[in-house]
């Protein structure tokens, strides 16, 4: 059993324990509460975290801004291939929004900003083991706002 199954268990026993032995109040909320969760909101996680965890909480964006503009390509029926020839030829995350850019889906501004981020933000909060100390609650918080808008224009 992978790690993610487990936890998705333990979530849903406990969800499943307090629904059924509590009162239909406190069952309307813990239903409400779990929604999300259950559902794989990858950015209300990341808002949960943003309090005491803002690492982590930059992670999950970054995660969610992969996933956004990878499936955005799909949604589109915009094909990528890998423009570097490195590893198997897979295409990089640069590539589905080149992609993405030229046909208009996001703009040029939107897009150069979230190669900024990527470039000067995710990679080292991924690769370099000093700078997660260095990034602030902040641009974390900031990256949410606009993961959120980005999703909002551009629903999937």
């Amino acid at each position: 059993m992978k790690f993610q199954e487990f936890y998705g268990l333990k979530q849903r026993l406990f969800y499943n324990h307090k629904t059924s032995t509590s009162n239909m109040v406190k069952k309307i909320i813990m239903e409400n509460s779990f929604k999300p969760v259950f559902e794989e909101d990858l950015l209300y996680k990341a808002e949960i975290f943003l309090e005491t965890d803002h690492i982590l909480a930059g992670i999950i964006a970054f995660r969610e801004i992969d996933l956004l503009v990878k499936a955005l390509c799909y949604k589109e029926r915009i094909k990528v291939k890998s423009k570097s020839g490195r590893g198997r030829g897979y295409p990089r995350f640069h590539d589905y929004l080149e992609k993405l850019t030229i046909k208009h889906y996001i703009s040029k501004d939107k897009s150069s900003q979230i190669e900024e981020w990527w470039r000067q933000l995710r990679n080292p909060l991924m690769h370099d083991p000093v700078f997660p100390e260095s990034l602030s609650k902040e641009e974390v918080s900031r990256i949410i706002n606009e993961i959120k808008i980005l999703k909002k224009d551009n629903p999937i």
